[in-house]
């Protein structure tokens, strides 16, 4: 019986170059992504931060807030979906042998899910993102998205559903 477990665990613990390929690449191309899009958010947020203050003095603290709000905001109803949409789900859905004409309905079963587990856990870590400095919130975000992946792993890597191919089916199955 322990020799079944040891050989249960070594099988569990083989490592799979081509899944860490892809992952590697995956990871490398969202760090590029995300990198520009602080820049960008900086930017924005504070222009509309000016446009919903119209004006009006306020405490430092209240702009900040408001700054942050509104960056948050942007990315989870802007780049998220668009990001997720065009990256996180229909790369390691392609490189992992799916077929080309079957990624769009991988994004449109996955791409709520991913989003309402992107509010739960980058809410929070964004309202400490937005407030370092720019040049800090690579590392800050870097150190958090090490958890993120794991979630994001969990949803992408799921085979959809039969009802979901029932509710969305392919042009093949639409023509029968």
């Amino acid at each position: 019986v322990q020799e079944e477990e040891e050989q249960q665990q070594q099988q569990e613990f083989v490592f799979d170059p081509e899944r860490t390929g892809r992952f590697v690449l995956k990871g490398l191309g969202g760090g590029l992504i995300w990198s520009q899009w602080y820049g960008i958010a900086d930017g924005w947020s504070s222009i509309l931060c000016q446009d919903v203050l119209g004006g009006f003095e306020v405490m430092a603290g209240t702009q900040t807030a408001i700054r942050t709000v509104i960056a948050i905001a942007l990315e989870q109803f802007i780049a998220c979906p668009i990001v997720y949409a065009l990256w996180d789900i229909p790369l390691p859905t392609y490189l992992s042998g799916v077929p080309a004409k079957e990624v769009p309905l991988q994004v449109k079963s996955k791409l709520g899910g991913l989003l309402v587990e992107n509010a739960k856990v980058w809410t929070f870590v964004n309202a400490l993102i937005y407030n370092i400095p720019l040049e800090w919130r690579i590392l800050g975000v870097s150190t958090a998205d090490i958890f993120w992946q794991a979630v994001v792993s969990s949803i992408t890597s799921k085979d959809i559903s039969d009802d979901d191919k029932d509710e969305n089916p392919t042009s093949s199955q639409q023509m029968a």
